[in-house]
């Protein structure tokens, strides 16, 4: 994108005063915020005037202020429409190839020409700047990155207001507030100093930083039940009304995914239900959950989804409501959430919402690239054997167990069918009814991929207690058992008549072929030809 605007030296008055006029207009409202200083500025200064309306949506106005000739860089949305306007100056736009691109915008060279000032506007509407629920806000603005070298002024109007709770990345330069409204201003120079969880570090604008605010609001904005029919199965949104067109966007995902998980699970819940929470700050990696008692219970839901979901790249939110669902579905079938199966919950939700996104065109190609990147990092910094996911970590390397426990579950569906291996391991824990150890886990899928899956588990660093037999085996040798033992019990029984004769004489039981008996003494075939001689 380039654009370039030449003022005419004969228009310059003209427009200063329309120019001044705009500032006048753009400042009233905000209380006690720091003058725009008047004499030349040595670099560039972005001035941000943030409004944000009571259902989160925020009006955007920047004012970029330089003096002379020279070159600044700033972030600007990609896919929001936006004005820009030149009011003194001449000023040329020009995009930026970057290493390491942000999805929402494009960096763009500034290269301004005046003999003195240079003043240029910058509007657009901003979606979702403050995410709602009942009495809770979280307020999170735009990418703010521009040079090292200049000033970013963030003045931020938050209507609907009762107090703060948290805020980042440190106590602003300025906050009041007038009945409802707050006034809160920024003054950022690279580096900013960010000071979080007790802890001190450092960002370059160059970077892009962002302004978050946990606050509570003076007026609720209630939520409503929203209801949605997939077939013969009801989906029910639980979520401020605000937000009606993204569970639209959410329903139409589960209508394409649904026949997906149907076939796989070979089951979908007459009732789904989805809530919704606010993020902690910056705190966006838990994009999602479902309470452990949810799953054990086989209950279906609620499934409770990160709100900052609205402000994702495509592909997050699908992926994040599938693999939330794949835990109800686990537990539907008995697969519980226990401490032991955590990892396997967890990486099996990673690998078939991956599956399923990729069947109804959803791109997760980086997501998957990331997590295959987070199993070298889990084998650098937490352990070279896989198996320690077993003893889940919830701490600043969580991230690395679910990469870990992905890569489990792929290399063994790799390895034994893919998909079509655990659509049988699924029947087999439906048959069982409730698998809640890892023990019970293993001997399930050595009965659906063969005793050789023992093997490949403990190569990557699992114990396996259990011998590994499949339980078929076991049962045809038990009964193989049995039957040699029937067969030696009957054979003892018969030759105890063959081999035994009862001595006449003392009636003891001995060899039916000696002549003597052992007890009495008696020679037996000569008292036997008389007793048969008497009896004649």
């Amino acid at each position: 994108m380039k654009c370039e605007v030449n003022v005419a030296t004969r228009k310059k008055d003209l427009l200063f005063i329309v120019a001044l006029a705009l500032l006048l207009s753009i400042i009233e409202g905000f209380h006690q915020v720091e003058a725009i200083p008047s004499v030349d500025l040595k670099y560039p200064e972005y001035t941000w005037y943030i409004d944000v309306m009571k259902n989160g949506s925020a009006k955007i106005r920047i004012i970029f202020r330089a003096h002379g000739n020279g070159t600044s860089l700033m972030y600007l949305p990609k896919y929001e429409k936006y004005t820009l306007t030149v009011v003194e100056g001449t000023v040329i736009i020009q995009d930026i190839e970057e290493e390491e691109q942000y999805y929402f915008y494009n960096l763009v060279k500034i290269r301004y020409i005046s003999s003195s000032s240079v003043t240029m506007v910058i509007n657009y509407t901003f979606r979702y700047a403050s995410l709602i629920l009942e009495d809770d806000a979280w307020f999170m603005t735009p990418l703010i990155g521009v040079s090292d070298n200049s000033t970013v002024r963030v003045i931020i109007l938050l209507s609907n207001f009762k107090r703060y709770v948290k805020i980042y990345p440190h106590i602003p330069e300025h906050f009041s507030t007038d009945d409802t409204r707050a006034n809160i201003t920024y003054i950022l120079r690279s580096p900013v100093v960010i000071k979080y969880q007790g802890i001190t570090t450092e960002r370059y604008l160059s970077k892009g930083i962002r302004i978050c605010i946990n606050y509570r609001l003076s007026e609720d904005i209630p939520s409503e039940r929203i209801y949605y029919r997939i077939d013969n199965s009801t989906i029910v949104f639980e979520t401020p009304a605000i937000y009606r067109d993204f569970t639209d966007k959410l329903v139409r995902i589960l209508k394409r995914a649904k026949p997906i998980l149907e076939k796989i699970f070979e089951d979908f819940p007459e009732s789904l239900e989805i809530k919704f929470f606010l993020p902690d700050l910056i705190e966006l990696d838990r994009l999602g959950f479902i309470y452990s008692s949810v799953i054990n219970t086989g209950e279906s839901g609620p499934i409770n989804l990160n709100l900052a979901l609205t402000r994702f790249m495509p592909g997050y939110p699908e992926q994040a409501l599938i693999h939330e669902y794949i835990h109800v579905a686990l537990g539907r079938i008995g697969i519980k959430a226990t401490p032991q199966l955590r990892w396997f919950h967890e990486g099996l939700a990673e690998y078939l919402s991956f599956y399923v996104c990729k069947k109804i065109n959803v791109n997760v190609t980086s997501m998957e690239e990331d997590r295959l990147k987070g199993v070298e990092l889990f084998k650098r910094e937490v352990s070279r054997n896989l198996g320690e996911v077993v003893r889940w970590h919830s701490g600043p390397y969580e991230g690395l167990y679910y990469s870990a426990s992905y890569y489990v579950v792929k290399r063994i569906g790799d390895k034994y069918g893919g998909v079509e291996f655990y659509k049988k391991l699924f029947r087999e824990a439906k048959n069982t009814r409730e698998v809640k150890t890892i023990s019970k886990l293993f001997e399930l899928m050595a009965r659906v991929g063969g005793p050789g899956i023992y093997s490949d588990l403990r190569n990557m660093g699992f114990s396996t207690e259990v011998l590994p037999i499949n339980m078929e085996y076991i049962m045809l040798v038990l009964i193989i058992v049995l039957i040699v033992i029937t067969v030696l019990y009957l054979r003892s029984r018969g030759e105890v008549k063959e081999e035994y004769k009862i001595c006449p004489f003392c009636k003891a039981k001995i060899s039916k072929h000696s002549t003597l008996c052992n007890y009495c003494g008696r020679i037996l075939n000569k008292e036997i030809e008389l007793s048969n001689f008497n009896s004649q």
